[in-house]
């Protein structure tokens, strides 16, 4: 009745912290709870309350060892590399939280496609075109989607490199010859370029 809307505002801030809390308590690998806590205290852009409850996220690893299982999972480190990019602007940060789920992944033989995208395109938000290129090399060799030679493909004819996004579908084609959209991801680029020959 007679508090202040900031005071206000905090207080049910604590409420819904300490039923975060409490829902976490009862099941701490619950990664939508910590979604939503992560989301409530990004609210505060108290940047180190922020860093902590990602900490704490990622220490709820999965135990089985099956990429259905860490799908969710991999959210959290997409999420906080993308906070630490975007809202803390610590790029160094972002990139070495990147290099750690990497290491993770790997070292589980967990491979994703979405992994490799998101670190590359945001090493070419850095502009580091080398790095990317790295990134989207280790990704085609460990995991070799289809999507993510196509991903790397379209960067590649954004820069107008023709040749080179033309020996990544290539490549795309010899490890997918079965896939149809290999092959009509190759000829649509080929008609857009006006290759009609090709």
């Amino acid at each position: 009745m007679f508090g202040e809307t900031e005071e206000i505002e905090d207080v049910v801030l604590q409420k819904r912290r300490f039923y975060y809390e409490e829902q976490l308590k009862k099941n701490a690998s619950d990664y939508d709870t910590w979604f939503e806590y992560i989301r409530l205290e990004e609210t505060t852009d108290n940047v180190d309350a922020i860093r902590e409850l990602y900490e704490r996220a990622l220490q709820q690893q999965p135990v089985i060892f099956r990429k259905e299982y860490w799908k969710r999972y991999m959210y959290l480190w997409y999420g906080y590399a993308f906070f630490e990019e975007m809202h803390a602007e610590d790029a160094q940060r972002a990139r070495d939280i990147y290099r750690e789920v990497h290491k993770l992944t790997r070292k589980q033989k967990l491979f994703f496609g979405k992994l490799y995208r998101l670190y590359a395109e945001f090493e070419v938000r850095q502009d580091n075109l080398d790095g990317a290129r790295k990134i989207y090399g280790t990704g085609l060799g460990e995991c070799g989607k289809a999507k993510l030679y196509e991903n790397y493909a379209t960067l590649e004819l954004r820069l107008g490199n023709v040749d080179r996004a033309r020996s990544i579908y290539e490549k795309m084609i010899e490890r997918h010859p079965d896939a149809p959209q290999s092959w009509k991801l190759f000829v649509e680029m080929e008609l857009t370029l006006g290759e009609a020959e090709r």
